[in-house]
């Protein structure tokens, strides 16, 4: 299907509501009466042979009677009638359309056979559909509301838009209490035509748009999600993600939801960081990660954060929070130290987070101190945690007398100032709040939440150049029967160290093949279709002299003999024993859609039982397979533990670096790639592999 105009969609010039009705109950009369509320400039036409007037507006029989071909129509029937009718738009020639009934793909066999019937007719006719199962979409930038919600918040116009999966939620972020500042609220349901991509493409295009908080349950398109969120990075536009169906029973409640398929987490995880987008958890932290990167859509000089609160206990609560989520709270230098520590008494050691009521709440003290954090250069940002709960109190006092000392201090300074409420229950001081945020400050609500996205934020990274891709070997075209030595050299052609390999056929070539190796030496019964040798009993390991060679060749004949469907690529090989180190299994999963994933973990007998791996899309430098690494515990054990190490974690990275680059050039070719062990020696003597894996792609 072609690229779809989406403007003809959000920017009509005209709407026809199919379904029109007098019921408040009925989505044809809410979405009439909120394109009337929400100031549409252009032509309404409710539709509805049974009516003559739907809230004070004509009522037309059908389409053909209306005095204009309409840009976009609202389809608010049934689900089972739906297709005819969009059979008649698509003949009028019209090419935007919402379509909110429930009863497509998650309805069961009988609903995803009617969605396909409307998916073709729009890919015959170039027709956007938003929905099905949804309640449409509010652009407040364009005053066009074509949403079935029941009630119209008091919506605020400004530069958020959000694209969420889940009507209920579009409906929760709109609210008053948010103040988020919405330029739209997309639901998308089913996506029979048009998703969250789709969506987003069109969305940071927008120059009105500076942030786009999406509630994903999956991404249908993520080439074109991919494409659009680099051009949103590329334009300063930011993303925050909430990406759902991360356990079995959120997996399942998404199919259920929509009809659609979560997919693997860690995936998910490893795309939104190679794009740029941030993923937050739950739908507080996406309300609040929209909030901030709207005031700031960079990030701070320096990732280091000062959470400034008027009580020891909260501090506490603040440290904990922080050191939990890896906020980056670091102790005063000295000469800032020395700047702060008059505004306490002299038993005290000022520390971060910082206690700031220190000898009293006195506005030149608390001047003085936000003057000394904030010209320290390695501090990023000073966090104002306070409690201003609506009826006033608590530190609402303070909080007037903090807000000039901020507006003071900012602009003088390289260092953000943000404001934390400690606690949502209570509500917040509209009236400060309000000189808060016209002062250029964002407020966040709630600590847990805010201090989450103060971490997300602080350490964002825009997406990066990516790493050449080389050519694909001419051999891997064959990589389902090639032999382990074959798979060895492709390895190491590709910069994968790997150990001597040697295919043997007689007893007597597997002793002289392991002299030549020099002892210990392992013996291996291989195939291309037998990954998993451990199994199967066709490994021996540590053969120290020739009379062991020959016994352990022996005995793996008999055992290979027994293994049914071998192929023609079966043999025994003699490899060197590799020295002691730490074992890492390292994999490349090529997905067309997502990309080529490469995961790093603890390998050997530690891969079942930790099943622990970092992702990320490839391919990667060795700089950042080093911080994949050390995002696992095989980072910490390579470091060095307990008398043992340090290993060389630079060899390990620039191994994966290699494999992620290959297993990116064989996207097409191969469906996955995967070394287990990769060995990593001590330091200065490099990694090695000592089996390979090469799987390819299934006709389809």
């Amino acid at each position: 299907m072609p690229a779809l105009d989406l403007s003809k969609l959000f920017k009509p010039k005209s709407v026809a509501i199919i379904g029109a009705s007098t019921r408040d109950t009925a989505a044809g009369w809410r979405v009439t009466r909120n394109l009337k509320v929400g100031g549409f400039k252009g032509g309404i036409y409710p539709i509805n042979p049974r009516y003559e007037e739907v809230l004070g507006l004509r009522c037309y029989p059908n389409l053909t009677a209306l005095p204009e071909k309409p840009e976009a129509v609202f389809i608010g029937i049934p689900a089972e009638q739906v297709a005819g009718v969009l059979e008649e738009v698509a003949q009028a020639g019209i090419k935007a359309v919402v379509v909110n009934a429930s009863g497509f793909a998650d309805g069961g066999p009988e609903g995803i056979a009617r969605q396909r019937v409307i998916e073709k007719i729009a890919a015959d006719h170039g027709i956007a559909i938003c929905g099905p199962n949804n309640t449409g979409f509010v652009n407040l930038v364009d005053e066009t509301l074509i949403a079935t919600w029941p009630k119209l918040p008091n919506l605020k116009r400004g530069s958020v838009a959000a694209v969420t999966q889940s009507g209920s939620v579009a409906i929760a972020l709109a609210q008053e209490e948010f103040d988020l500042g919405l330029a739209y609220v997309i639901t998308a349901g089913n996506e029979a035509v048009c998703g969250v991509a789709e969506y987003l493409d069109y969305l940071v295009r927008d120059p009105r748009v500076k942030v786009v908080a999406l509630y994903v349950e999956t991404i249908r398109n993520p080439v074109l999600f991919a494409k659009a969120a680099l051009e949103a990075a590329r334009r300063g536009v930011r993303i925050v993600a909430l990406k759902v169906g991360a356990t079995e029973q959120g997996m399942a409640a998404v199919s259920a939801h929509t009809g659609a398929l979560a997919g693997d987490d860690k995936v998910y995880d490893a795309y939104f960081r190679r794009l740029g987008v941030v993923r937050v958890n739950g739908l507080d932290e996406l309300a609040e990660a929209a909030r901030l990167f709207s005031f700031y859509p960079d990030p701070p000089r320096t990732p280091h954060v000062v959470p400034l609160t008027f009580s020891g206990g909260q501090a506490g609560v603040i440290a904990d929070i922080g050191s939990q989520i890896g906020l980056s709270m670091p102790q005063y230098a000295p000469e800032t130290l020395a700047k702060i520590k008059p505004a306490f008494p002299v038993f005290a050691t000022p520390r971060n987070p910082l206690d700031a009521w220190g000898l009293g709440w006195d506005a030149q003290r608390f001047t003085d101190m936000v003057q000394a954090l904030a010209d320290d250069a390695s501090i990023g940002t000073v966090a104002f945690a306070v409690d201003m709960p609506h009826l006033g109190g608590a530190d609402t006092f303070i909080v007037e007398d903090m807000l000039p000392v901020a507006k003071t201090v900012a602009p003088k300074t390289g260092a953000k100032i943000v404001w934390i409420n400690n606690m949502t229950g209570g509500g917040y001081y509209k009236t400060m709040l309000d000189q808060i945020k016209e002062a250029g400050f964002p407020y966040l609500r709630g600590m847990s939440a805010a201090l989450s996205v103060l971490q997300k934020w602080t350490n964002y990274e825009a997406p990066g150049a990516r790493p050449a891709v080389p050519p694909l070997p001419a051999s891997v075209a064959k990589a389902g029967a090639l032999s382990e030595p074959e798979r060895f050299k492709l390895m190491r052609d590709a910069g994968v160290p790997m150990c001597a390999c040697t295919s043997v056929a007689t007893r007597v070539e597997a002793i002289d093949a392991a002299k030549r190796a020099g002892f210990p030496v392992v013996l291996k019964a291989t195939a291309p279709n037998l990954p998993h040798k451990t199994e199967l009993d066709l490994i021996r390991l540590n053969l120290k002299d020739a009379d062991a060679v020959g016994a352990a060749f022996d005995d793996l004949s008999k055992t290979f003999k027994a293994v049914p469907n071998v192929g023609q690529a079966a043999a025994i090989v003699v490899q060197p024993m590799a020295g002691p180190g730490v074992e890492l299994i390292v994999g490349v999963r090529n997905d067309p859609r997502f990309g080529s994933a490469i995961a790093v973990g603890l390998g050997g007998t530690f891969v079942e039982i930790l099943r622990e791996a970092r992702v990320e899309i490839g391919p990667v430098t060795a700089a950042e397979a080093r911080k994949m690494l050390e995002a696992t515990r095989a980072g910490t054990i390579l470091k060095g533990v307990r008398g043992k190490g340090p290993y060389d974690i630079d060899a390990a990275a620039e191994a994966i670096a290699a494999l992620s680059r290959f297993g990116a050039s064989a996207t097409g070719t191969l469906s996955a790639v995967e070394i287990n062990p990769l060995i990593v020696l001590e330091k200065g003597k490099g990694a090695v592999g000592v089996d390979v894996l090469l799987e390819p792609v299934k006709p389809a």
